[in-house]
């Protein structure tokens, strides 16, 4: 049953990989007749201004769409300009307009890349939009403009607050990015590699699925995520530090995307703001947006007046406190789309390495970036769904699977067979000691799989030995690392002092299980001394040092050869390469300190 199965797989595989080459082709040729211009919806206006490449200003021109509601007080209102986050458009900041638009000009621009204005792009970070916005208020012919600034917006608007601070009358961040240090997984490193895993991941939706462009316009696009992947968080602290202008900082506490804390930080490194907490959540501006904007109208009017405070009006205690640095303990516990996104990280980082993986959510959990629970939670999903899939590797694709790629990098034949005996002899037991052994796991359960073990069963055990393993392996990770990380002598940041933590404690659990076996101790007894002994060395440790010792005496001697003066009737002076034979040969035959010897041709059988 299972070859026929097989074969009928073999069969059927080619033909839907070229029924699927042939869509492609047709869904990309459709695209191509396809138009990428969106037409601004009725009431949304358009100007032309210069394509921006980073700090670069570029000859060509793109289309930059806007929302732009007139004041009731007339032409000659100050104006508020609402920058939207990503995704988004303008159109989501148009439920502040009503309550601004009283005193107010309300001007709502679709960022490049989203909504009606230019999509084809070369830059979408909100470095590049904060050039944009400001090519749009000269366009608009706008001297100043109150900023109000959400989600990824916040970053638009620091960046302005950067290269044209004299543009701005005041910042609104309303649940708004800023420091680096709260943004899922605090690094920008690690963050910057998330983005970019979930750029190739939509970019693979986009490009290598057969959609006829149903998919070239979505929400969750490519535009969404270069936006977050050509964005650098890692300036926006210090643009908060220099900002000198009033500053509102509206959040709420339930907010599930920018955490709380970050607002909190905020408020502590702009000792002029002013920080006013919602029971709300991230999306206040589409459910309830009278709300914040009642907030900005009364922050703006006392601007407009001369009463809201400046960083050269701000109380001395909040300047003081600004100066510290950030504290770590400070950052949130993952929430929300973090959590989630961690959670798919951790169990896929299982299937590279259970233990690492284990080790290192332990030292998250240790840094507060996440629950305990959690963290044991992502890794027992992450092990289970690997090991099942190890499992059925080995029931439905059999030995012939050790040959390919990617089992023949973790596993070897001699290994599966070795356990196959472990598991014909001990059944339940190899499934689960094997979770403790060192090299055992990979060859057992593919083993078990291999032996047409019920899946039922085996699951069961694997659950139940992994429930013991997984939690007690991140909670020993956190113990140490929360030692490792507190520890004020590493003073390199939380990512060194975590990846420190990870390494020690991985090393140790190695050493500890090795020492827990006969064979395991007689194995590290081996290892140190072929370490302290040199002849054990290999090549590239034993010869650097004597290069640098013949480099040494070729300059004390003054001579390129010198070194070979140790013996001038052997070639090179025995220094290497030289024949043992030669050298014997070269002694007297007769001499009592010569032992007997016969030259043993490479070419004779045996």
């Amino acid at each position: 049953m299972r070859r026929a199965l097989q074969a009928r797989w073999a069969w059927l595989m080619p033909r839907l990989a070229i029924a699927y080459v042939m869509l492609l082709v047709a869904s990309h040729a459709t695209r191509a007749f396809q138009s990428n211009d969106v037409v601004p919806p009725s009431g949304e206006s358009s100007v032309m201004v210069a394509a921006i490449d980073g700090d670069r200003t570029l000859d060509r021109q793109i289309r930059l769409a806007y929302w732009d509601a007139p004041s009731q007080a007339g032409p000659t209102a100050p104006v508020v300009v609402l920058l939207h986050g990503s995704p988004g458009d303008g159109r989501d900041m148009l439920s502040l307009a009503p309550a601004l638009a009283r005193s107010y000009r309300v001007i709502a621009p679709d960022l490049p890349g989203f909504g009606a204005s230019a999509h084809e792009i070369p830059d979408y970070s909100f470095r590049a939009h904060s050039r944009y916005l400001r090519e749009l208020l000269d366009a608009l012919g706008v001297e100043r403009a109150h900023l109000v600034a959400f989600s990824m917006g916040g970053g638009v608007a620091l960046s302005l607050a950067e290269i044209a601070p004299e543009r701005i009358s005041s910042i609104t961040m309303l649940s708004a990015i800023g420091v680096q240090e709260m943004e899922l997984l605090g690094d920008y490193r690690l963050n910057h590699a998330l983005h970019g895993l979930q750029l190739g991941a939509l970019w693979m939706v986009r490009e290598a699925t057969p959609h006829f462009g149903l998919f070239d316009r979505m929400v969750l696009g490519v535009e969404y995520a270069r936006n977050f992947y050509d964005s650098d968080q890692r300036p926006l602290g210090a643009a908060l530090r220099a900002y000198a202008g009033p500053m509102l900082i509206v959040h709420g506490e339930r907010d599930p995307l920018v955490p709380v804390q970050a607002a909190i930080e905020h408020h502590r490194v702009v000792p002029q703001s002013e920080l006013q907490l919602l029971d709300n959540d991230h999306f206040m501006v589409f459910t309830n947006g009278d709300l914040p904007a009642s907030r900005a109208r009364a922050f703006f009017e006392r601007v407009d007046a001369g009463m809201a405070a400046t960083r050269a009006t701000a109380d001395p205690e909040r300047v003081a406190a600004s100066q510290r640095p950030f504290d770590p303990h400070s950052a949130p516990q993952a929430m929300g789309i973090a959590a989630v996104v961690l959670v798919a990280l951790l169990a896929a980082a299982t299937l590279v390495s259970e233990d690492l993986t284990c080790i290192g959510a332990g030292v998250m959990a240790a840094n507060g970036r996440i629950g305990f629970a959690l963290a044991v939670f992502a890794c027992l999903l992450g092990i289970f769904v690997g090991d099942v899939l190890l499992f059925l590797a080995g029931r439905y694709l059999g030995r012939p699977a050790l040959g390919r790629v990617p089992l023949r990098w973790f596993l070897r034949e001699a290994d599966v067979e070795r356990c196959s005996r472990w598991f014909n002899r001990r059944g339940a037991a190899a499934i689960f000691v094997s979770r403790f052994v060192p090299g055992a796991r990979l060859p057992t359960y593919f083993a078990a799989g291999l032996l047409d073990t019920s899946v039922w069963w085996f699951s069961l055990y694997f659950l139940i030995a992994a429930a013991v393993w997984t939690p007690a392996l991140v909670g020993v990770a956190m113990l140490f690392g929360s030692e490792v990380v507190s520890s004020a002598v590493l003073g390199s940041g939380v990512l060194t002092a975590a990846v420190v933590a990870i390494l020690l404690a991985y090393v140790l659990l190695r050493l500890t299980l090795r020492l827990a076996t006969w064979r395991g101790r007689r194995l590290l007894v081996g290892r140190w001394r072929r370490l302290v002994q040199w002849e054990f060395w290999p090549p590239w440790a034993f010869y650097p040092p004597v290069l640098v010792y013949v480099a040494y005496l070729m300059i004390r001697h003054r001579g390129l050869t010198v070194f070979a003066a140790a013996n001038p009737a052997i070639p090179d002076g025995g220094f290497v390469g030289e024949s043992k034979a030669a050298i014997l040969d070269g002694l007297s035959p007769d001499s009592d300190a010569i032992a007997r010897y016969v030259r043993v041709s490479a070419s004779l059988d045996g």
